[in-house]
């Protein structure tokens, strides 16, 4: 994939999530993914070490970020269903 359709695509994508109403309730975990990615993308020339630990941070803080909305969307369907 190209690096400016990847780059493009996730900010589409970030900009989406931030228009859902519940979206400011994961703002921390939001823009902890944000700067990893960020780091992870400085690191590119850097020794495999560095971009290793770049790449290892970056796929926690996303799976972070998965996890809290799936969590978030959990609570929203089990409250709905008690309605």
């Amino acid at each position: 994939m190209d690096t400016s359709t990847y780059v493009v695509d996730r900010q589409k994508a970030l900009g989406r999530f931030r228009t859902l109403p519940w979206s400011w309730k994961l703002e921390a975990e939001r823009k902890a993914m944000g700067k990893s990615i960020e780091t992870l993308w400085r690191s590119w020339d850097a020794s495999d070490d560095e971009f290793q630990l770049a790449y290892d941070d970056a796929r926690s803080t996303v799976a972070g970020f998965t996890d809290a909305v799936g969590r978030h969307l959990l609570k929203s369907a089990m409250t709905c269903s008690r309605s």
